[in-house]
């Protein structure tokens, strides 16, 4: 009442109200969907809950299906199915948590990514979480827009027929980590009350109701990228932000990537400070995502590789282009940092990857790669290859740093591991 806040006991009245609510028809349409069975569903099922309707208490029932007829009618259909929708299934539902903090009742929310169902539910006011998220809808919509040539879509990435060959500029994606997220599962709640499901055929997860194993995850994964790699003009670069425990997880995707014809040209990880679920409770979780260059050759380097590839000079021309690619290591906190992609071992591994996915042979052994690395036409600086030209750039840079960082490698595989330990071995 006001800011106080008062305690007090069910009275008749309550008791009447609450038998009202459960004797009430609901006279508006809702969903009635059963809830599909997944790798996400046990949760609902095991305390009975087998329907999307049976996500909600009977009086939110009624809110929700009263609001979303009214919208049906309304000329702001569609900004009122934004409003709803953004409350119908965490804080709206009996995924909506009790919790206590400092000793006091916390209404804590849902737990994210799953389909838990608490031991104890929070009811929340319908009316009242509508005024609320309208109130911050309208203060992000008042951000002043600058109108231009954008195109919003929601389609599969493993099917841009449409979209003409070599038009972007770059690309940026964040796929599905494996089978860490069961994403059409954890939606069925709002595909439910729109009407629209996902196709989960072409879901691109890992899943055992599905009958998706890590070669069917590759699969599709293999798909989207040949046709980012199709999109993208030539010498230009695709990012992947990505995020798994498991390494058959992350050398899938570094086989997709290689068997779409991109090349890999950095790695690293990234912390968002705000780990995710999983990552907070899971035994062993990674906490940081790894961020994935790759990029792809340009039209002139290609034309003259199919004509040397599988040489000597070919190999020597490719590690040449590759180096170009590849930007000059950072300054962080006046200390250079160490770039792991213009290792010898790690050149090594892109010139083989390259020969072996266009079915071509090798034409230096390590030995011999490593040895004509010390020739010529390419410099050693700390560990890190350059061609002459970057060389001379990268002697500028040291001038005005403080000194050079350790190198920083994501172990995630055997090949990996053996880079770190030669990197720590040289150092001896």
């Amino acid at each position: 009442i006001g800011k106080k806040r008062f305690d007090k006991r069910v009275d008749e009245y309550d008791l009447e109200t609450i038998q009202k609510i459960g004797e009430t028809q609901i006279p508006y349409t809702f969903p009635i969907n059963r809830i599909p069975k997944g790798d996400k569903t046990a949760d609902p099922y095991s305390v009975g809950i087998t329907h999307i309707h049976h996500f909600y208490t009977k009086r939110n029932l009624f809110m929700f299906s009263k609001l979303l007829d009214l919208a049906k009618k309304s000329d702001l259909k569609r900004a009122v199915y934004f409003l709803i929708t953004s409350f119908i299934v965490k804080t709206g539902s009996k995924l909506h948590n009790i919790g206590f903090k400092k000793g006091n009742i916390n209404l804590a929310g849902a737990v994210p990514n799953t389909l838990f169902i608490p031991s104890s539910v929070a009811e929340r006011n319908i009316i009242i979480l509508a005024k609320n998220k309208l109130s911050y809808i309208k203060k992000a919509l008042s951000f002043q827009k600058e109108w231009g040539n954008y195109l919003i879509q929601a389609l599969s990435s493993g099917n841009l027929a449409y979209h003409p060959d070599n038009s972007i500029e770059y690309i940026f994606i964040d796929p599905p980590f494996g089978g860490n997220l069961m994403y059409s599962e954890l939606n069925f709640l709002w595909e439910a009350w729109l009407g629209v499901f996902t196709n989960s055929k072409s879901e691109a997860i890992i899943n055992r109701e599905q009958k998706k194993k890590l070669f069917e995850y590759q699969t599709l994964m293999e798909e989207c990228l040949k046709e980012f790699y199709r999109l993208l003009k030539p010498g230009h670069f695709l990012t992947i932000e990505f995020h798994n425990t498991q390494n058959v997880v992350w050398n899938a995707i570094q086989e997709a990537l290689l068997h779409a014809h991109f090349v890999i040209a950095d790695i690293r990880t990234l912390d968002k400070k705000q780990g995710t679920f999983n990552q907070m409770t899971t035994t062993g979780a990674v906490k940081q995502d790894l961020i994935i260059s790759a990029y792809k050759p340009s039209s002139k380097f290609e034309q003259e590789f199919a004509i040397k590839g599988g040489t000597i000079q070919g190999a020597w021309d490719f590690i040449h282009q590759h180096l170009e690619q590849l930007p000059m290591p950072n300054k962080v906190g006046g200390r250079i940092e160490i770039q792991s992609e213009r290792t010898q071992y790690l050149l090594y591994d892109r010139m083989l990857a390259f020969h072996l996915v266009r079915g071509l042979t090798i034409p230096l052994s390590a030995s011999e790669f490593y040895q004509g690395l010390s020739k010529g036409s390419f410099l050693m600086r700390e560990g890190m290859v350059f061609t002459i030209p970057q060389a001379h750039e990268y002697d500028q840079l040291r001038l005005s740093a403080d000194g050079v960082q350790q190198l920083s490698l994501f172990v995630t595989d055997e090949a990996s591991a053996v880079q770190w330990l030669r990197g720590q071995l040289d150092k001896e």
